[in-house]
Parts: C-alpha cells; structure tokens; sequence
C-alpha cells in the first residue's frame, strides 16, 4: 500500500506555485477537496501557505455517492458541486476570491493502483489465452486419436 509522507521539497513546490500565482502573506487563500481527496495534498497546501505567511482555509466538499459501478476519474469534474446554481462575480469582489493564473489542477487517479489494476488485467488475459491454448491442444489430440 501507499504510504505518504510530507517532504520539504514538496511543500517547496506548493510554496513556489503560490508565489507564482500572487498569494502574499497576509492574504486568505481557501483550499477546496471533496471528502475523497488525498489528504496530504491538502496538507502541502496548508503547509506552503503558512510557509509565505498567507491564512489558509480549508472547504470540506462531500463527495457524491457514486452513480455508476466504477467511478470515471481524472476529469477534474464533480457531482458534488454540480448541482449549486452558477454565481457570477468579479474575483477579488465581495465575497468572491482571487483568480491565481499558473496554477495546477492535482490529479486524483492513484497511478499505483491503475498500475497495479494494468498487471492484473494483464495477468488474467494471459492466463484466458494459455486456457484456450490447452483446450485447442486437447480439442487437436482428441481429434488425431479418432483419425
């Protein structure tokens, strides 16, 4: 299993990404995650925003009960969120946050589960064709021995 640590070159990156998108110390930054969300990222954020001094905090979204059997990942979309009415407002306006160009949407496919899941199906589709090769083996034997 996957065990996640934070690492200073980690909250370094964050931190730097922060800069580039404008966060000064002093300033609020809010971080937004679904219940589902891999908690060291937010982590790392709540980190790197202490480290240049900005006020983090952090909106907890639910994650929507699953509508399908396996879930479709990695579109950065959510059922959570896809039901509130659109608010239009001028960022950095009442109540609105900054727009912060340059940064980066996280991913939240776990590439060593897919890669695991890869293996697997890997594993069973040769195991389906050596199954088939042994039974048109024995299919060719028993035919020879009637011939």
């Amino acid at each position: 299993m996957l065990r996640e640590r934070i690492e200073a070159k980690w909250i370094a990156c964050f931190a730097r990404v922060f800069e580039l998108c404008g966060v000064k110390p002093g300033e609020s930054a809010a971080i937004l995650s679904e219940t589902q969300s891999r908690e060291v990222n937010v982590q790392l954020a709540e980190l790197a925003l202490a480290q240049l001094g900005a006020r983090a905090f952090h909106v907890v979204v639910p994650s929507p009960k699953l509508s399908a059997p396996a879930p479709i990942r990695s579109t950065g979309a959510s059922d959570a969120i896809g039901q509130l009415a659109p608010v239009v407002g001028a960022p950095g306006s009442d109540g609105f946050g900054n727009l912060m160009s340059s940064t980066i949407e996280r991913s939240n496919v776990d590439i060593t589960e897919e890669l695991v899941s890869l293996i697997a199906a890997q594993r069973n589709f040769q195991a389906n064709a050596k199954a088939l090769d042994t039974a048109s083996q024995i299919s060719e034997t028993i035919f020879n021995i009637r011939s």
